[in-house]
């Protein structure tokens, strides 16, 4: 096998605010298997392009987020004061085919999603 890291192109222009969150850009609702209603969010860290002999396969590597449904019950002391649109970054990467993308979604910072005066569709924050 033979993998290709493409890597994504540096901005041109950067907003006041674009700066801050520009790591945040790059987020994707993966498909879950076994919940067609819960797509997984995950950060786009690189992508990979396999060529075999039959055809060209297309690989993303991840970074986990958790959103507050994926949280321990253990913590539902806490769970009320985590909004639906709030995620958490972890540590857990994977490598995924490229076909399991479900669309784009944006993450912002907390200080950015505070300024909003309504929350787009397909929008959360990170602390």
């Amino acid at each position: 096998f033979f993998f290709l890291m493409i890597r994504r192109p540096p901005r041109s222009t950067q907003s006041r605010s674009s700066a801050a969150s520009d790591v945040y850009k790059r987020q994707v609702f993966i498909k879950s298997e076994d919940d067609a209603n819960n797509d997984f969010v995950c950060k786009l860290l690189h992508i990979f392009k396999c060529d075999t002999p039959e055809k060209t396969l297309v690989f993303v590597e991840v970074q986990w987020y958790y959103k507050k449904s994926d949280l321990p019950r253990t913590y539902h002391n806490f769970l009320y004061s985590i909004s639906e649109n709030e995620l958490f970054l972890s540590t857990h990467q994977d490598i995924v085919p490229v076909e399991c993308i479900n669309g784009g979604l944006t993450v912002l910072t907390l200080q950015e999603y505070d300024m909003l005066s309504s929350i787009p569709p397909n929008t959360f924050f990170c602390r």
